[in-house]
């Protein structure tokens, strides 16, 4: 008996486990989302009307 209940202890630590790892796997690649359209967001706001897009530099190259 003490060993059926240390078996379902057992599995159900392993399962919180996974739980716990996919929760923030999920929060890890939202973030990485998030980044990354701030950065393409932030890249189409440094282009001005003119379709002209500026350097590392600060100068202006037509498109």
């Amino acid at each position: 008996m003490m060993q059926m209940n240390i078996e379902r202890m057992i599995n159900a630590t392993g399962s919180l486990l996974i739980w716990l790892v996919m929760i923030l796997a999920a929060v890890i690649l939202a973030g990485l989302i998030i980044i990354a359209a701030k950065a393409i967001s932030q890249g189409i706001k440094d282009m001005d009307r003119k379709g002209e897009r500026k350097d590392a530099d600060n100068n202006t190259s037509e498109r």
